[in-house]
């Protein structure tokens, strides 16, 4: 059973142990025993929101715990959940910082190699029409908000001169 594994030397990151206890759930309610695993774990969906959170946040702090043994790697998975709020509260999505976090490493190497390769010569980049492609369309896609912004600028000042 999937609960046993929980305990064992490879399951002590908060996602291991999120999908053990997932797996402890599934288990219950595949092999026929819906009754127990609702009595004993209730509905995974359903429940006081409170409870599904403090819950939460104990598994992400034995995981972040348990990674080195460290109270330094709470205090980092804390900073990192405090700006995570401050962030959602801004305003600013998620999504682009994680893609930013996993895919930055990956473009660094990238090119590095490229400009090893071309002897520290930047125009590697331009010489092949896919890249110089490449290139100049994200160039407009990182002008067009500028650029829409300037406009609506632009069209905010002549109503209030017209205005005036």
């Amino acid at each position: 059973m999937a609960f046993s594994r929980a305990f064992t030397d490879e399951g002590t990151s908060p996602t291991v142990l999120g999908s053990h206890c997932f797996d402890v759930y599934r288990e219950c309610h595949a092999s026929g025993a819906e009754f127990a695993a609702h009595w004993l774990l209730g509905p995974p969906s359903k429940g006081p929101l409170s409870l599904f959170g403090c819950f939460i946040v104990i598994v992400c702090i034995i995981g972040a715990y348990s990674l080195q043994n460290t109270s330094f790697d709470v205090g980092v998975m804390m900073a990192f959940g405090v700006l995570g709020y401050l962030l959602r509260k801004g305003g600013f999505p998620g999504a682009p910082l994680v893609l930013a976090m996993l895919l930055g490493p990956i473009l660094e190497r990238s090119l590095q190699q490229s400009l090893k390769l071309s002897a520290g010569d930047l125009g590697i980049f331009i010489n092949k029409p896919i890249s110089l492609t490449l290139l100049l369309i994200t160039a407009v896609m990182m002008l067009i908000p500028a650029a829409k912004g300037a406009w609506i600028w632009s069209r905010s000042v002549q109503r209030n001169q017209m205005i005036s």
